[in-house]
Protein backbone atom coordinates (compact mmCIF):
# COMPACT_ATOMS: atom_id res chain seq x y z
CA UNK A 1 0.00 0.00 0.00
CA UNK A 2 2.84 2.25 1.19
CA UNK A 3 4.62 1.54 -2.35
CA UNK A 4 1.57 2.75 -4.41
CA UNK A 5 1.30 6.13 -2.43
CA UNK A 6 4.90 6.95 -2.91
CA UNK A 7 4.17 6.25 -6.78
CA UNK A 8 1.39 8.65 -6.99
CA UNK A 9 2.78 10.94 -4.85
CA UNK A 10 5.70 11.11 -7.15
CA UNK A 11 3.84 10.85 -10.47
CA UNK A 12 2.03 14.01 -9.03
CA UNK A 13 5.24 15.47 -7.93
CA UNK A 14 6.74 15.15 -11.24
CA UNK A 15 3.73 16.32 -13.33
CA UNK A 16 3.79 19.60 -11.41
CA UNK A 17 7.47 20.39 -12.36
CA UNK A 18 7.00 22.30 -15.86
CA UNK A 19 9.30 22.60 -18.65
CA UNK A 20 10.89 26.10 -19.23
CA UNK A 21 8.94 27.37 -22.62
CA UNK A 22 12.01 27.88 -24.37
CA UNK A 23 12.62 24.04 -23.78
CA UNK A 24 9.48 23.02 -25.07
CA UNK A 25 10.25 24.86 -27.99
CA UNK A 26 13.33 23.29 -28.43
CA UNK A 27 11.73 19.97 -27.94
CA UNK A 28 9.66 20.37 -30.19
CA UNK A 29 11.67 21.58 -32.98
CA UNK A 30 14.26 18.52 -32.69
CA UNK A 31 11.74 16.10 -32.77
CA UNK A 32 9.54 17.30 -35.48
CA UNK A 33 12.96 18.09 -37.42
CA UNK A 34 15.53 15.41 -36.41
CA UNK A 35 12.86 12.50 -35.14
CA UNK A 36 9.45 12.58 -37.56
CA UNK A 37 11.80 14.75 -40.46
CA UNK A 38 8.64 17.23 -40.95
CA UNK A 39 10.68 20.19 -41.73
CA UNK A 40 7.38 21.94 -42.76
CA UNK A 41 6.26 21.35 -39.02
CA UNK A 42 9.63 22.32 -37.24
CA UNK A 43 9.64 25.60 -39.34
CA UNK A 44 6.68 26.62 -37.45
CA UNK A 45 9.56 26.98 -34.36
CA UNK A 46 11.83 28.84 -35.93
CA UNK A 47 12.64 32.48 -37.34
CA UNK A 48 15.62 34.63 -38.50
CA UNK A 49 18.37 32.70 -39.84
CA UNK A 50 16.72 29.15 -38.91
CA UNK A 51 13.45 30.03 -40.74
CA UNK A 52 15.62 30.81 -43.90
CA UNK A 53 17.74 27.83 -43.34
CA UNK A 54 14.93 25.30 -43.20
CA UNK A 55 12.70 26.97 -45.76
CA UNK A 56 15.48 26.29 -48.02
CA UNK A 57 15.82 22.90 -47.43
CA UNK A 58 11.81 22.29 -47.65
CA UNK A 59 12.75 23.86 -51.58
CA UNK A 60 15.37 21.40 -52.42
CA UNK A 61 13.49 18.29 -50.34
CA UNK A 62 10.28 18.79 -51.96
CA UNK A 63 10.64 17.09 -55.39
CA UNK A 64 12.44 14.06 -54.18
CA UNK A 65 10.07 13.40 -51.81
CA UNK A 66 7.54 14.04 -54.14
CA UNK A 67 8.80 11.91 -56.88
CA UNK A 68 9.96 9.04 -54.39
CA UNK A 69 7.66 8.00 -51.82
CA UNK A 70 9.87 5.31 -50.64
CA UNK A 71 11.97 7.68 -48.85
CA UNK A 72 9.44 7.79 -45.77
CA UNK A 73 9.71 4.18 -45.05
CA UNK A 74 13.93 3.87 -45.61
CA UNK A 75 14.04 6.74 -43.11
CA UNK A 76 16.41 6.41 -40.06
CA UNK A 77 15.46 5.86 -36.28
CA UNK A 78 16.42 8.71 -34.51
CA UNK A 79 15.79 9.48 -30.55
CA UNK A 80 17.18 12.55 -28.64
CA UNK A 81 18.22 13.35 -24.69
CA UNK A 82 18.76 17.04 -23.98
CA UNK A 83 22.01 17.20 -22.00
CA UNK A 84 23.20 20.84 -21.54
CA UNK A 85 21.23 24.08 -21.70
CA UNK A 86 22.52 27.88 -21.15
CA UNK A 87 20.48 30.32 -20.49
CA UNK A 88 21.31 34.41 -20.46
CA UNK A 89 18.27 36.89 -20.91
CA UNK A 90 16.44 36.38 -23.63
CA UNK A 91 19.10 33.63 -25.56
CA UNK A 92 19.03 30.12 -24.93
CA UNK A 93 21.47 27.28 -26.17
CA UNK A 94 20.35 23.82 -25.86
CA UNK A 95 22.32 20.82 -26.77
CA UNK A 96 20.77 17.43 -27.49
CA UNK A 97 22.65 13.76 -27.90
CA UNK A 98 20.94 12.12 -31.05
CA UNK A 99 21.31 8.79 -31.68
CA UNK A 100 20.44 7.79 -35.24
CA UNK A 101 19.90 4.42 -36.27
CA UNK A 102 20.25 3.92 -40.00
CA UNK A 103 18.56 0.72 -41.90
CA UNK A 104 20.85 -1.78 -41.74
CA UNK A 105 23.41 0.27 -40.83
CA UNK A 106 25.69 1.37 -36.88
CA UNK A 107 24.30 3.85 -34.78
CA UNK A 108 25.53 7.63 -35.57
CA UNK A 109 25.53 9.83 -32.58
CA UNK A 110 25.68 13.71 -32.88
CA UNK A 111 25.05 16.27 -31.49
CA UNK A 112 22.48 19.05 -32.07
CA UNK A 113 22.92 22.68 -30.58
CA UNK A 114 19.85 24.92 -30.96
CA UNK A 115 19.81 28.65 -30.00
CA UNK A 116 16.42 30.05 -29.19
CA UNK A 117 15.55 33.59 -28.10
CA UNK A 118 12.43 35.55 -27.08
CA UNK A 119 10.93 36.92 -30.24
CA UNK A 120 7.50 39.26 -28.85
CA UNK A 121 7.34 37.08 -25.79
CA UNK A 122 7.70 33.59 -27.77
CA UNK A 123 10.62 31.53 -27.82
CA UNK A 124 11.59 30.72 -31.78
CA UNK A 125 14.33 28.81 -33.07
CA UNK A 126 17.33 30.99 -34.54
CA UNK A 127 19.77 28.62 -35.64
CA UNK A 128 21.04 24.96 -35.35
CA UNK A 129 23.67 22.72 -36.00
CA UNK A 130 25.30 19.12 -35.80
CA UNK A 131 28.68 18.23 -34.55
CA UNK A 132 30.48 15.21 -33.38
CA UNK A 133 29.56 12.38 -35.64
CA UNK A 134 30.33 8.86 -34.29
CA UNK A 135 29.80 5.57 -34.78
CA UNK A 136 28.64 2.92 -32.23
CA UNK A 137 28.59 -0.47 -33.78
Amino acid sequence: MKKIFLLLFLFFILSCVKKEDYIIVSDEFVKNYYQVMNQEEAVKYTDMMAKDMLKKEIDLVKESRYKNPTLEANKAKVSFTLTETSFKKDIANITYRLTIQPKGSAFINRDAIISLKKISNDWKVINYQEMTATLEK
